[in-house]
């Protein structure tokens, strides 16, 4: 990437990779990514093969890249498909052609999501082939797409509430969440999910 005019850098918690990593040139910090420094410049390109599993705190290490990222920054991250079969042949992680999942994020000025992932080749036998599921705002280019706050000043302007919350909505909701926030601490939990 270097000789393609990319700065580059990397952050690697185990000390023998990071050593090997360095005597090749590259610039690594030894250590979780959680724990990193801020770089000088923010990045257009970060990329998590296989790591979102082994952070100790994946919430904060994704609210970190996001803070280092540029805003036409791309987010690539990896998490291993433990159901493909590759992945219960292969055990061992010596295999490059297991497939994997991965949630690109693509931020402005070309907003996008892609999903690629592991899917059964329709028939006998147990083929998989990486597929992905792709969509630019771009692609709506027969809709105009306001910029950022345009939209919620617009409608502000016209008296439309539509997309402001009201005040006693947003009662009912604090409602429900504080009680689970007064048991997390009485419990003192320190790290939680919320799925709704």
């Amino acid at each position: 990437m270097k000789q393609r005019g990319w700065e580059e850098a990397g952050f690697e918690p185990w000390v023998y990779a990071s050593q090997q990593a360095s005597r090749h040139g590259y610039s690594i910090f030894n250590g979780p990514v959680e724990s990193a420094p801020d770089p000088l410049n923010p990045y257009d390109l970060i990329v998590g093969w296989m790591v979102l599993e082994h952070l100790h705190d994946p919430v904060n290490a994704l609210k970190k890249m996001h803070k280092w990222s540029s805003p036409s920054a791309q987010l690539v991250l990896s998490v291993p498909n433990a159901g493909a079969l590759e992945f219960k042949l292969f055990k061992n992680g010596n295999d490059n052609n297991a497939a994997d999942n991965q949630l690109i994020l693509r931020v402005q000025p070309d907003e996008g999501i892609l999903l690629k992932f592991g899917m059964k080749v329709p028939g006998a036998g147990f083929n998989i082939k990486n597929v992905g599921m792709d969509f630019h705002y771009s692609d709506l280019s027969d809709v105009y797409l306001p910029a950022a706050y345009e939209r919620l000043l617009h409608d502000c302007m016209l008296g439309d509430s539509t997309l402001y919350a009201r005040g006693d909505a947003v009662e009912c909701a604090w409602s429900f969440v504080d009680p689970i926030l007064k048991i997390w601490l009485i419990e003192k939990v320190t790290q939680a999910i919320i799925l709704l």
